[in-house]
């Protein structure tokens, strides 16, 4: 609400009730949801992995806390409460496994080097692996505003576009904002003046996911304790070879805790037998997870060699004289080339990628057509000396005396 007063208008702010959890949640959820100025491969790591890890975390944590993680057996003096408070005791304090086929257990001293310290915290340990997926994606998010476009809207724009494909004006009006955008940063000295930096922040961000992906295997390896290298591979080969959780200790459903209790000024030790049946649900998971990061991190590596292809290898020129030979035969090389390094430059590239990733082919080369319209209808091309050999050339329509494409 705004007031005037006699210094000027006074905003005056009216508190906004606190949001609902349920409300936060969902805005949470809906912050994940992709705004398309990505690829596929990186909606792969922050949208689809991301909600996975949420829900299997939210099973865990239900079947932790709420439900019945692990069950001992008491004896016989004790009462359920008693029972309560061992079962809720061992689940905090750890349990230690030892081999069904070793007639006693270890020496006192020696038992928590054999504890498992990892189910209590396998639901925190999924959200933390979710949030370490969206890191690259946050700092894609926060550092590209810099660059001065709009990049989710023009994405969501052209996505929809290409689907639909009814809508003609689009590619024309995309092609404007993209246009506008390089005149306002050659005249208002923007980041985007340099034409690199987009692509250069979005290849860091491709480096951070492969980082993220091929960490998030070490780091399974090294928590869950196993002597694996390969560890899904270990275990997969283990349960082929019958050598079940009885002698591997991978994922034990019986452990053992030791619970001391003070009864009638006395000090006892007793030794319970738990099963930890989350540990089922534990084993099934991280097999999957490992096998799932395996396959996330070599499609990851493929796509991170053909992005720094794109960026730092391959001849934009080739790229952009593809899109622009589907719409309009007549141009040169030298002129693509001059428009390529005027108009477009590295992050343009960038933008066209992602256009033709999110808008399809077609749609892509009809914001090309446009944009290349506007930049020979502003005057701004100037000839551009080829130092090539001369091809030959022919005209492709009368009247039209400048533009030419070569005869292959």
């Amino acid at each position: 609400m705004v007031m005037r007063t006699r210094h000027g208008p006074a905003t005056l702010s009216i508190c906004r009730p606190p949001m609902s959890v349920n409300a936060q949640l969902g805005e949470f959820v809906k912050r994940l949801k992709s705004t398309y100025d990505d690829d596929s491969t990186d909606r792969w790591h922050h949208v689809t992995t991301i909600f996975m890890l949420i829900g299997l975390a939210t099973t865990l944590f239900l079947k932790n806390y709420v439900g019945d993680p692990l069950q001992c057996w008491r004896p016989a003096q004790w009462s359920g409460q008693w029972e309560k408070f061992a079962e809720a005791y061992c689940f905090v304090e750890n349990t230690y496994f030892v081999p069904m086929n070793e007639t006693n257990l270890p020496p006192v001293h020696t038992r928590e080097d054999k504890e498992m310290i990892y189910y209590q915290w396998v639901p925190f340990i999924l959200l933390l692996m979710g949030l370490m997926f969206y890191v690259p994606r946050g700092i894609w998010k926060i550092f590209s505003v810099y660059s001065g476009l709009t990049l989710p809207v023009m994405m969501q724009e052209a996505r929809k576009a290409g689907k639909a494909g009814n809508d003609a004006k689009m590619p024309g009006t995309l092609a404007g904002a993209l246009y506008r955008e390089h005149q306002a940063s050659r005249e208002g000295g923007k980041v985007t003046m340099y034409g690199g930096y987009l692509s250069n922040l979005y290849f860091f961000c491709k480096t951070l996911m492969l980082i993220n992906v091929v960490g998030q295997l070490v780091f399974l390896n090294h928590w869950l304790g196993t002597k694996y290298t390969f560890w899904g591979f270990g275990i997969l080969w283990d349960m082929i070879n019958g050598r079940h959780w009885q002698e591997s200790g991978h994922f034990p459903r019986v452990t053992y805790c030791d619970v001391t209790v003070r009864e009638l000024g006395n000090v006892n030790n007793w030794t319970l037998q738990c099963v930890l049946m989350v540990n089922m649900f534990n084993e099934k998971i991280f097999i999957f997870l490992w096998f799932y990061f395996c396959f996330l991190a070599a499609v990851t590596l493929i796509n991170w060699i053909a992005w720094a292809g794109r960026c730092f290898f391959n001849k934009p020129e080739d790229f952009i004289g593809e899109l622009v030979s589907t719409s309009d035969r007549r141009y040169s090389d030298p002129e693509v080339r001059d428009f390529f390094q005027k108009v477009l430059k590295k992050d343009g590239v960038l933008l066209i990628h992602m256009i033709d990733e999110n808008g399809g082919r077609l749609f892509s080369s009809e914001v090309v057509k446009a944009l290349w319209s506007l930049w020979r209808q502003s005057g701004a091309r100037k000839p551009v000396q080829d130092q090539t050999p001369p091809k030959k050339l022919t005209a492709i329509d009368e009247g039209d005396d400048e533009t030419f494409k070569p005869i292959h």
